[in-house]
């Protein structure tokens, strides 16, 4: 079956018109690649929310929020951290390895030490969680479910 379909098949296009059916599929159908692009569109999605789900549990931790937080203003080291925190060190590094595998901060070995600074666009994504919190934060804090699930712990 893969020797009959174009490598462009895969590609992220939409374009469900008959005529480019014929160029992508030899010998197939329009059925054939209208349904392999739905299935391609499925597996994308699929894909996205999982990558959103990583990244958004880089968040979902109170400790990790608070390292974010201290980020902000400039790069640490992990003693930094624990310093700026109040964590222990091996929570202070738990976490940080939680969020660079969750792909919020970047790291850099200096000699000896490690430094650690947020990637570009954590800044704008921190902004944009203060601006909603901002804007429905009652009804964020007076979710029950929330309130369950937060509870509950779990994470790195």
């Amino acid at each position: 079956m893969k020797s009959r379909i174009a490598s462009n098949v895969f590609a992220p296009s939409y374009d469900l018109q008959p005529n480019s059916c014929v160029q992508a599929v030899a010998g197939g159908s329009f059925r054939t690649y209208a349904a392999l692009v739905m299935l391609y569109a499925v597996l994308v999605t699929s894909h996205s929310l999982k990558l959103h789900t990583h990244l958004l549990h880089g968040l979902s931790d109170p400790s990790r929020l608070r390292i974010l937080e201290a980020l902000r203003r400039e790069e640490l080291r992990v003693s930094d951290v624990v310093e700026r925190t109040g964590l222990s060190q091996p929570n202070a590094s738990k976490h940080l390895s939680c969020l660079w595998g969750c792909g919020l901060v970047a790291r850099e070995k200096r000699g000896r030490e490690v430094f650690y600074r947020l990637i570009e666009g954590v800044q704008g994504l921190l902004a944009s969680v203060e601006a909603v919190l901002e804007e429905a934060g009652e009804t964020v804090g007076a979710c029950p479910l929330t309130a369950e699930t937060v509870g509950g712990g779990g994470g790195c």
